[in-house]
């Protein structure tokens, strides 16, 4: 059997205003590796390797984890980074707080209940919920530090919640490609 890298996440199509901050991103130079619009997501759960035999459960897990939560729209809101945006590894968009992100919440406890079930390491710091944008090749650009400043707190529009995926991430040289294993719907 072979050994997959599997995650759980939200499926986003960027509404204008997240489009136009990609877009932007891009503007700052080629030591920002910004994500691509087919490949944003929200991660939820990030599995990681997985014996093919195991995604029967996976999938299991994922209807078990969407049962009885209902559709929302997710407001994005705001950028940051991690570690910190003076030391910017990854820049994010944020998820503002509201019922949606509740229930995106709830699926990431449920998710991750369903993986320690299954003998999977437990995650070991909390779900922060983020829309990663870019990824920071060495350092990050010069003009990251004002683009920050001025736009740490852009309205990046909202996005419907109407599905879960399990995902299959098989990383290349040009990066990662994304294959759904499964989807189940909310409601």
């Amino acid at each position: 059997m072979a050994i997959l890298r599997t995650f759980f996440a939200v499926p986003v199509v960027p509404p204008p205003a997240l489009a136009g901050v990609l877009d932007d991103l891009r503007g700052l130079g080629r030591s920002l590796k910004v994500v691509e619009f087919g490949q944003l997501h929200l991660t939820l759960r990030f599995v990681g390797a997985t014996d093919e035999a195991v995604m029967p459960q996976l999938r299991a897990a994922l209807q078990k984890a969407v049962a009885g939560l209902t559709p929302g729209t997710l407001d994005l809101s705001g950028l940051g980074a991690f570690p910190s945006p003076a030391k910017a590894t990854i820049i994010w968009g944020g998820v503002r707080p509201g019922p949606a992100a509740d229930t995106l919440a709830t699926l990431a406890q449920r998710l991750e209940a369903g993986v320690t079930e299954l003998g999977f390491a437990p995650e070991n710091r909390p779900f922060h919920p983020h829309l990663t944008l870019a990824r920071v090749r060495n350092r990050p650009p010069k003009a990251w530090s004002d683009f920050y400043s001025r736009r740490h707190e852009v309205n990046l529009g909202q996005i419907p919640m109407t599905a879960v995926q399990l995902i299959v991430s098989e990383l290349g040289s040009a990066g990662p490609e994304y294959s759904v294993a499964a989807t189940a719907l909310l409601g």
